[in-house]
């Protein structure tokens, strides 16, 4: 699934009111289409800054296909939790009121996670 779609499951499922709003103004395809962009955009940033935070190691990363796996699926979990996936009102409210759950705070894969 796209992040478009990844956005779209989650807005309607989240926030069905914000989905129904953007629906009905005739807004809901821009939204999307703006999401979708940001998203993709912050994808290739994050992926060159991890380049050049983390250089290919051969020791750590014996295939370097195997690294730039690593960096991409670290790179999508930042920008789904950043920008696509829609939180629910209740934890939107309990962020804004200090709350972070730390099942979702920071993303972090091993190399080996990336290999699967």
């Amino acid at each position: 699934m796209n992040y478009r779609q990844l956005h779209e499951e989650s807005l309607k499922q989240n926030r069905p009111e914000w989905y129904q709003q953007l629906q009905s103004a005739g807004n809901l395809q821009r939204h999307l289409d703006a999401v979708s962009q940001e998203a993709k955009e912050l994808h290739q940033r994050l992926v060159s800054q991890l380049q050049a935070k983390q250089p290919y190691n051969p020791v750590e990363f014996p295939a370097r296909e195997t690294w730039e796996k690593y960096l991409n699926q670290v790179a999508r979990e930042i920008v789904l939790y950043e920008v696509v996936l829609v939180k629910d009102q209740e934890s939107e409210d309990a962020e804004q009121n200090g709350y972070r759950d730390p099942t979702t705070a920071s993303p972090t894969l091993t190399p080996s996670e990336a290999e699967e």
